[in-house]
């Protein structure tokens, strides 16, 4: 695969998002790869609440400096896990070709040969046609034609993911990855609410969880992490650098649902390599 062509292509229209490429981003990314890799079956189905543009510019500064940008310096090799040797195939020069979570998924399934269904919610017309752009060019360059089916969905994702559950659709995992910039509050009583009617099907699901500090919503983070108790995996910054604003988050987790609470080791043990001297990382 001609990797170098394909950042080429899409450099164009990557977009520079402030978190993209981030400590929390590099951490919820290869969590969710990993669970995948452990749960893949033919005709995948993946549901995500809130997606993002396919692909976003990070620049050698800024947010992913201390994220995706670590680990190139970090000794890890990309074969250690499933996250980097996805991702890290896009990577070039001054600014990095970063792959959001959906589009990360598609490219995982596609590489093992898994045709697989998506339904990503809050996305507009407008991203969806650089989605397909981006997915055309991976056929292009590395001369595969699977049968793949993403559905874009410009809906609130809370409300898509009922949707689907009244609709019978039974995803294989379903990705809430909230925004928590809105009325905090509110988003975690509907995560709470959803992951209730996910239990009941037993629906597999992760949650991702930012740990953000503001104590305007400390309770509502609260709320979450004491439904959920022991089924955070979360992993610590412990040399954040000197950026300090919103989207530096030092802290984060990804919660998992109780049906696929076994594979937490597994996924903890994958990741370890996070915890070298260079990253000063910390898992738990």
């Amino acid at each position: 695969m001609n990797t170098g062509t394909l950042s080429e292509i899409y450099m164009m229209k990557g977009k520079l998002i402030m978190s993209a490429g981030n400590f929390s981003d590099v951490w919820k990314h290869s969590v969710l790869l990993e669970v995948i890799d452990l749960i893949k079956s033919e005709d995948f189905i993946y549901v995500e609440s809130h997606g993002n543009y396919p692909v976003h510019k990070v620049t050698s500064n800024g947010n992913g400096h201390y994220g995706i940008r670590k680990i190139e310096n970090s000794g890890i090799n990309d074969e250690d896990m499933h996250y980097l040797t996805h991702q890290n195939s896009t990577l070039r020069g001054g600014s990095i070709c970063y792959l959001s979570s959906w589009i990360l998924v598609n490219k995982f399934l596609n590489y093992h040969g898994i045709s697989n269904k998506a339904y990503i919610h809050e996305i507009d017309k407008a991203i969806s046609k650089e989605a397909i752009f981006y997915l055309q060019s991976i056929d292009l360059i590395a001369g595969t034609n699977l049968n793949r089916d993403i559905e874009i969905i410009n809906k609130d994702g809370f409300s898509g993911i009922i949707n689907l559950i009244n609709k019978k659709v039974t995803p294989n995992l379903v990705f809430i990855d909230p925004y928590y910039k809105r009325k905090v509050s509110e988003e975690i009583d509907k995560i709470i609410s959803i992951t209730e009617q996910l239990d009941e099907f037993k629906i597999p699901y992760l949650i991702w969880l930012p740990y953000k500090k503001s104590q305007k919503h400390k309770g509502a983070y609260n709320k979450l992490l004491n439904k959920f108790n022991n089924e955070v995996l979360t992993l610590n910054d412990n040399n954040p650098g000197s950026i300090n604003n919103s989207t530096n988050i030092t802290k984060t987790g990804m919660i998992f649902s109780r049906s696929i609470i076994d594979l937490m080791p597994w996924v903890e043990y994958k990741l370890k390599p996070y915890e070298n001297s260079k990253m000063q990382w910390r898992i738990m």
